[in-house]
């Protein structure tokens, strides 16, 4: 009987999270928690079964020795055969009602634990479509770091090239350093190719 109210109690908590809207969508620790538990239960059930089962062949067994097969000539002088004193017996155990009683739980345990699994898959596909988000965001924030560094790293370039006191630069009449259009525009591209 216990089994039975832990069942239904772990039915009925999951269902009025899902009512209430109490979930954490970021988290399924309670659903996998579940699952355990579920899995658990139908090992349970499991082992009831093949328990009562070997029970109900040894019931039949005792009822076969004790009841032995003369229906025949029990059915010509209009009594109860014995095979009707077995059944009789076999039904009077109640074996077979548990059994198909386990079944019946066995199986709204496993249709609790699809929906727990379908429940699982969904946020597991939720907490993927989230990281992708937040990946798309990152790589909006390289995008705009690449730029900067596009543009940036020639500018820093031709600032530490100017910065050089070399010789080799032109002059013009008054002494002062000289950089026409073309030698600039030479070294920028040289700048920009390199980098």
């Amino acid at each position: 009987m216990a089994l039975a109210e832990r069942m239904i109690s772990s039915e009925t908590t999951l269902d009025d999270d899902l009512d209430n809207h109490r979930v954490d969508h970021n988290s399924i620790d309670a659903e996998i928690s579940a699952l355990y538990e579920i899995k658990d239960i139908r090992n349970e059930l499991n082992l009831l079964r093949r328990f009562l089962e070997t029970q109900a062949e040894v019931v039949d067994q005792f009822s076969q020795m004790f009841w032995p097969g003369l229906d025949d000539e029990c059915r010509e002088r209009a009594q109860r055969t014995p095979k009707d004193h077995r059944d009789g017996f076999k039904q009077d155990c109640g074996l077979h009602s548990l059994i198909e009683r386990i079944n019946k739980m066995d199986g709204d345990a496993g249709r609790i634990q699809d929906g727990l699994q379908y429940l699982v898959e969904l946020k597991e596909s939720q907490g993927s479509l989230s990281e992708a988000q937040y990946a798309r965001s990152l790589n909006n924030f390289i995008m705009l770091f690449t730029v900067v560094t596009i543009v940036f790293t020639p500018l820093s370039f031709m600032t530490s090239l100017f910065a050089v006191p070399i010789d080799a630069f032109t002059f013009n009449n008054q002494g002062n350093l000289f950089f026409g259009w073309q030698w600039i525009k030479s070294r920028m591209v040289i700048g920009e190719v390199t980098f």
